[in-house]
């Protein structure tokens, strides 16, 4: 044990490091039983009691289309400890503080110890992580299943062993009974494999490994599928019947916001704050209205219409009103790409990871002088444009080193796309931030390499 202790000493410190961050940012609302601020947290928590009471896939009783894992996940600690929500935060506590560790193993097998060591520090006490450890939501368990999804591909790769690409395969599976949106990321991922192990491997053992990767993720995926063609009959198999309300969210704020898009894009891209200075009367929170589609659905509810069947009704009214105006859709697309990567603001300040662009909008904050807002808000665009900055700057320079990028940049750009062509919040793009995190460190390290050499150079010439 104490041999243990000496060889893992830095992980154990970012382990603890997380811990205490992880209970600082959501101490206010750790030991509550109550689940404050609802949204989805409720659904989970109706799913998983349902589940370990009544024995069905329900919410309260009622048909859902979430997807199964995270439920899963906190009915078996309901069915441990009772119905009891400080259970799940222990566990997401302890999750969170094994992906900092997680983080620090992965920079420092792609780069080097300094560049995992800030990894994992940054990890640790970044609020946007731990601002989940409290909510019963899936990113705390989204992003620790990502970090150990890109380990496993880069093992994979490295050391070829099959075992390493069929439990890549579970993993992925896994994710996608988390989160949807992952279930296309095989296709890539088993692309990239064929295309990096082409000079390695003979063709039969590339097709072999690829194989068990893919039927690794259908094999998790098959029993819920199933379940789904079933209940769904004419629909077909689906993870989460949800892609209707997705496109139906997009065609309506697309046609909600064109006519003062401009202004939505300004207020995306430095904050509505400065927005409401040119235009007092812009309905600022119009793209985070979904009462009219939570109506659409009741509506449809109300005629007897199943999940599954409300979900293909939106697919077919949504695709006609897209492919009617393109022009809008691509706008939107856009406006998603910026929200899908817009600052978020620490829990412990704000009462939630959320977005920045509504801070010190309204009559919030009366007491503090406007030019300490302005000067504050600057800031954090600043810092965060700056940290983005350094992520493309480590991919330029790393681009001909797949080996090494390649499967953070495959994740980053899946998700970039898939949530930009549906609809995007900040809070969706938490489990790429880790790579994020990964890439602006290393970014940041070549640029201080780069400066340094030139300083170096810079000096011989002058004395010489």
């Amino acid at each position: 044990m104490a041999e243990f202790f000496r060889n893992n000493k830095t992980a154990i410190v970012i382990f603890l490091l997380a811990i205490l961050s992880g209970f600082f940012w959501g101490h206010r609302l750790f030991f509550d039983q109550k689940l404050r601020f609802g949204g989805d947290q409720v659904i989970y928590d109706g799913i998983a009691w349902d589940l370990v009471t009544i024995h069905t896939y329900t919410d309260r009783g009622s048909e859902t289309f979430i997807e199964p894992f995270y439920p899963l996940v906190v009915a078996c600690i309901y069915k441990i400890f009772g119905h009891n929500p400080l259970a799940v935060r222990i566990f997401q506590l302890i999750i969170f503080g094994l992906t900092s560790v997680l983080i620090y193993f992965l920079g420092r097998r792609l780069f080097d110890e300094k560049i995992g060591l800030i990894s994992g520090v940054i990890s640790a006490i970044f609020y946007g992580f731990a601002g989940y450890v409290t909510p019963l939501l899936r990113e705390n368990l989204l992003i620790f299943l990502f970090v150990l999804l890109v380990y496993f591909l880069y093992l994979a790769l490295q050391q070829k062993k099959t075992i390493f690409f069929i439990i890549s395969g579970l993993i992925l599976g896994s994710i996608t009974l988390t989160n949807s949106t992952a279930q296309f990321l095989f296709i890539p991922v088993a692309i990239f494999f064929v295309i990096m192990l082409r000079k390695m491997l003979t063709g039969r053992r590339i097709f072999f490994k690829t194989f068990l990767f893919v039927l690794a993720f259908i094999i998790v995926l098959s029993p819920w599928m199933i379940r789904s063609a079933i209940l769904a009959k004419s629909q077909g198999p689906a993870i989460a019947p949800r892609t209707g309300q997705m496109l139906a969210m997009r065609a309506y704020f697309m046609e909600t916001l064109y006519p003062q898009m401009p202004k939505y894009f300004l207020g995306h891209l430095i904050g509505y704050y400065f927005v409401q200075k040119i235009d007092s009367s812009l309905e600022i929170k119009a793209f985070r209205n979904f009462k009219p589609l939570s109506k659409m659905i009741r509506d449809l509810q109300d005629q007897g219409y199943s999940y599954n069947e409300i979900d293909a009704i939106l697919i077919k009214r949504s695709v006609n009103k897209i492919v009617v105006n393109p022009q809008k859709y691509l706008l939107m697309s856009a406006l998603d790409f910026i929200n899908f990567n817009n600052p978020v603001v620490p829990q412990r300040i704000f009462d939630g990871p959320d977005a920045i662009y509504f801070t010190f909008t309204g009559d919030g904050w009366p007491g503090v002088p406007e030019f300490i807002k302005a000067a504050l808000l600057l800031v954090v665009r600043f810092i965060w444009y700056s940290f983005f900055f350094f992520v493309i700057y480590a991919i330029v320079t790393m681009r001909r080193d797949w080996l090494k990028i390649g499967w953070l940049f495959i994740i980053i750009i899946y998700f970039n796309a898939i949530y930009s062509a549906i609809h995007a919040i900040p809070r969706y793009a938490m489990p790429i931030y880790p790579f994020y995190i990964i890439l602006a460190v290393a970014g940041l390290s070549f640029a201080f390499k780069k400066l340094r050499q030139k300083s170096f150079f810079n000096f011989i010439r002058k004395n010489e």
